[in-house]
Parts: structure tokens; sequence; C-alpha cells
């Protein structure tokens, strides 16, 4: 069985960061994303009307370039299933 980008890379990294930071239940630092501030997508994907489509009817929001770090996930687990 073939496991979805998402499952595999996206949420697991970004759900466990704050977990990193913590000794015996107590928070000692927050990781740091490095180069976060730039982001390179595809606009084609973003654009199409089907991706658009599937992408609203799961999420309940338009598809567009992330703003947050929710948003990328949400949109990698579209694009990249």
């Amino acid at each position: 069985m073939r496991l979805p980008y998402c499952q595999l890379f996206i949420q697991p990294i970004m759900w466990r960061l704050p977990s990193g930071a913590q000794v015996k239940g107590r928070y000692l630092g927050m990781p740091a994303w490095t180069n976060s501030k730039i982001l390179f997508y595809r606009r084609d994907l973003f654009e199409d009307a089907k991706e658009q489509a599937a992408f609203e009817k799961k999420y309940g929001y338009p598809l567009a370039p992330p703003t947050s770090w929710g948003q990328f996930s949400d949109a990698a687990c579209v694009l990249h299933p």
C-alpha cells in the first residue's frame, strides 16, 4: 500500500516539532524552520479548477497559496496525495 505524501512527510514532521523541544514535559526551546519566508509553488496546480474543487470540498475554504503552516499542510495533502 502506498501512503499519501502528506502522511509520510508533512504531518509527522510539522505536528511533532513542538514535542521535540520538550524534556520530561517541559519546553526547553522551540524548534525553528529556516528559510520559512520563501515558498515556491506551482501556480498551475493552484489555478486548476479540478484541484480547487477537490480542495474546497475537503477543507471548506478556497485553494490559495498558503499563508500558514496549517494551510501548507492542507494544500500538500490535496496536491500530493
